[in-house]
């Protein structure tokens, strides 16, 4: 369990962290019920991705020994804690910094993020003293942790806030998404709404009253590419045999993973279909929908468990489309209907959608891709963030790189 450390660098030492931390199980502070609120009061801490539960107003069991590093037993996530909370259950164990020993607990914190910790099953107690307290780490003197300590929170600052605007990019284009593809824009750029835009009921479904109701295979050609819909056998420095998972959420493709076939191959889907740019596949077998717009791309070939769409016109639109809540909402029907866990040629062209006008669609397509290319750009600078940060992990936390003081740099 121990790091593998070099030579000490001057002015460093190495620390166990047992001599550093002390460790707690929170029995005292666990509440099993409590009413949560949206956004105020007390944070509600549990073990796992979701972090903050939610928040109480219950005041009883609150932990305020900060600042403060909480851990899962079962997945050994570490989190800083500098708030006061509570927690959901006693899942979550504790790291305190030990009063005798001058450490900067948020240093401590980022070390553990570069330490693969074990975590098999047993006594968590008992593994917490015979394998995680002997974990062996390098540190300068408290003054230069502090310093690291400063410059890494800025960086996670910058990801916690590029994060923030990713959800709420993503909560608008969902929004967006429900709005223009039920509702649609009129003339003057407005969303409409049934209180100043007459909706009528066509084959069923209340709509604005210039749309129109009908089936999918109206505005598509669906092609079943590979009709034998045997996998072809894998050959290496082939030709991209696309899935849904081989295509990025950038339009590229994930050459590395993707299977390869014979070039006989794609002279036989040559023959049965030519790429465009705006071309969807939609998963048929295994994945279910999960659309994926394609390029014109000239050497590839499209796997057997999707469908291939190609659009008549207004091809982002149908992307959308495919990806709406009420078409999600008719794949998952189709499937629960039926014992085969499928969705063929004939189901895509008799899927119901809702139809504006040519114009207002190109208008529908022009918004959401604006704000998906909002949220592209967003996430693109949230990798640049987190790349950033490792680096600097990696310089800073092992002495790479030397952190200048402020005493050193008015000097």
């Amino acid at each position: 369990m121990e790091s593998n450390l070099n030579d000490v660098i001057e002015g460093w030492s190495e620390i166990s962290l047992g001599d550093v931390l002390k460790y707690e199980q929170p029995y005292k502070y666990a509440v099993e019920d409590a009413h949560y609120n949206a956004n105020s009061g007390i944070p509600v801490l549990t073990a796992g991705k979701s972090f903050i539960l939610g928040y109480t107003n219950e005041t009883s069991g609150v932990y305020s020994k900060l600042p403060i590093i909480i851990f899962d037993d079962f997945t050994t996530d570490c989190k800083y804690v500098d708030f006061p909370f509570k927690v959901k259950s006693s899942a979550m164990k504790f790291l305190n910094e030990r009063n005798e020993n001058e450490v900067d607990l948020k240093f401590i914190f980022e070390v553990l993020q570069t330490v693969k910790l074990r975590t098999t099953g047993g006594d968590h107690k008992r593994r917490w003293i015979s394998e995680f307290s002997k974990i062996r780490i390098k540190a300068p003197k408290f003054s230069e942790q502090t310093r690291i300590a400063q410059i890494l929170s800025k960086a996670d600052a910058a990801i916690t806030q590029t994060e923030a605007l990713i959800a709420k990019y993503q909560r608008i284009k969902t929004g967006l998404m429900q709005d223009l593809l039920t509702k649609g824009i009129d003339e003057h750029g407005n969303i409409r709404s049934k209180q100043t835009h007459p909706f009528v009921m066509k084959n069923g479904i209340e709509v604005p009253e210039e749309w129109e109701v009908g089936c999918l295979a109206t505005l598509i050609k669906a092609v079943d590419a590979h009709p034998s819909h045997r996998t072809p056998q894998s050959v290496e420095n082939g030709i991209p045999y696309l899935g849904i998972s081989d295509i990025d959420e950038y339009r590229n493709i994930d050459l590395k993973k993707c299977r390869k076939v014979s070039h006989l191959v794609l002279y036989e889907h040559n023959h049965r279909y030519q790429l465009r740019n705006g071309d969807i596949i939609f998963g048929k077998i295994g994945t279910i929908g999960e659309p994926k717009r394609l390029k014109a791309w000239q050497d590839v070939t499209i796997s057997a468990n999707v469908i291939l769409i190609q659009p008549h016109n207004t091809p982002d639109f149908i992307f959308w489309v495919l990806n709406s809540e009420y078409i999600l909402t008719q794949v998952k029907n189709t499937i629960h209907s039926t014992t085969q866990p499928a969705f063929g040629m004939e189901k895509i062209r008799a899927l119901t959608i809702l139809i504006p006008p040519k114009t207002e669609r190109e208008d529908i397509e022009r918004i959401l891709n604006k704000m998906e290319n909002n949220l592209i750009s967003t996430r693109i600078k949230l990798q640049k963030l987190q790349s950033l940060k490792t680096g600097l992990m990696q310089d800073l936390l092992s002495g790479k790189v030397m952190v200048k003081m402020k005493e050193e740099v008015t000097a």
